[in-house]
């Protein structure tokens, strides 16, 4: 049974989260250079939260796994659409490789796809084709595409998670020399691939401690105690959080419009479904159909009802303490960014406005849930 929605009175507070995530990046940019990345994340799990050694190398290797492997999608992704190819060709030809790899069928993993996303019928069933041919597989990729797009759109329009981490980063992440500057590397687009992933791989670290130490609320903490949410989930929703704010600046200093940022960082959740969805076929397993079927409307990891909105909202806030901790400055660019991409995000929204009404009901159900 779903527990009981949060209220902006007893939402969260920001301080807390906000203090932990500089000193964690502070640390890593300080760390020994000659210790092995995921080596230092497990010390600092263990440390913080008293979780066994194996447990936590368990986790760190998970979390810097998907952050690599979304960095390549992402890559393979802009390739295939510089070559004059369509993103729902590439999203198509990217579940048939899963259910190759998972001998799974190309349909099962789709419906797997539909419900990560969020896109299932009145019932709760996933809006999948029951039948994979060369017309159902790129209709569906292009619904599938569609919907990465109006909830980037969403996510922009609609700025709560900014707004409730605005009262309390500024005073807890003050401008450290070496933590700022990496911030800024990664803003700028200046840290090469291992080490982006690195300070990504940190900040996932610090909200899986967050979130294991109640700081993120009471609801979130008994989901992780019941395995609803998987190291993925937190790298998944630091890599969108924060590859948005990169974008976002860029927005901000001019090397960004509008529409090319929504469509920059609807690509980047695109290429980040596609990593989870290999992600959860691998720890589902075979008879991939039936394990979804007993899925629905149960609190599966990733699939619980909770768990994309949420991470979302975690994600923004993460992109946007990251900007602050840049610097008073390139938190002003991001919000600048964030406050020009809106007339892009504004354009999907009437372009799409049969489908509008339904994101902006899960934004402001999410929003309420979380206290936003």
């Amino acid at each position: 049974m779903t527990t009981a929605p949060s209220t902006p009175n007893n939402a969260p507070s920001a301080q807390p989260v906000a203090a932990l995530l500089a000193e964690m990046v502070l640390q890593y940019a300080q760390r020994d250079a000659s210790q092995a990345l995921n080596d230092w994340l497990a010390d600092a799990l263990v440390q913080r939260t008293g979780a066994s050694p194996e447990a936590a190398r368990s986790t760190a290797d998970s979390i810097t796994s998907y952050l690599q492997q979304s960095h390549s999608l992402r890559a393979d992704l802009r390739a295939h659409v510089e070559q004059g190819k369509s993103r729902s060709s590439w999203v198509a030809s990217q579940i048939e490789r899963i259910a190759s790899d998972h001998q799974a069928s190309p349909a099962d993993v789709a419906a797997l796809s539909a419900l990560l996303s969020g896109q299932t019928s009145a019932e709760g069933e996933p809006t999948s084709p029951r039948d994979w041919n060369d017309i159902s597989r790129i209709a569906f990729a292009k619904d599938l595409e569609q919907q990465q797009l109006l909830l980037t759109a969403g996510s922009v329009l609609e700025d709560g998670a900014r707004q409730w981490a605005s009262s309390a980063v500024d005073v807890w992440l003050q401008e450290q020399p070496h933590s700022a500057a990496l911030a800024q590397k990664l803003l700028r687009g200046e840290l090469d691939v291992n080490s982006a992933t690195g300070l990504q791989a940190t900040l996932a670290i610090a909200t899986d401690i967050a979130t294991r130490q109640g700081l993120l609320g009471g609801d979130l903490r008994q989901a992780q105690e019941r395995g609803e949410l998987l190291p993925e989930w937190f790298a998944q929703n630091t890599f969108i959080g924060t590859e948005n704010a990169r974008t976002l600046y860029a927005v901000g200093t001019g090397q960004l419009d509008a529409n090319e940022a929504i469509d920059r960082m609807a690509e980047t959740a695109t290429a980040s479904l596609v990593s989870t969805t290999r992600v959860m076929c691998r720890k589902m397993g075979g008879e991939l159909g039936q394990k979804l079927g007993e899925a629905v409307g149960k609190r599966f990891p990733f699939l619980a009802p909770f768990a994309a909105p949420v991470g979302r909202k975690v994600g923004e806030f993460l992109g946007d303490a990251l900007g602050r901790l840049a610097g008073s400055a390139a938190g002003k660019v991001i919000q600048k960014g964030v406050e020009l991409a809106k007339s892009g995000a504004r354009a999907v929204v009437s372009a799409a406005k049969s489908v509008v009404q339904g994101v902006g009901n899960a934004v402001k159900s999410v929003a309420s849930w979380f206290g936003f």
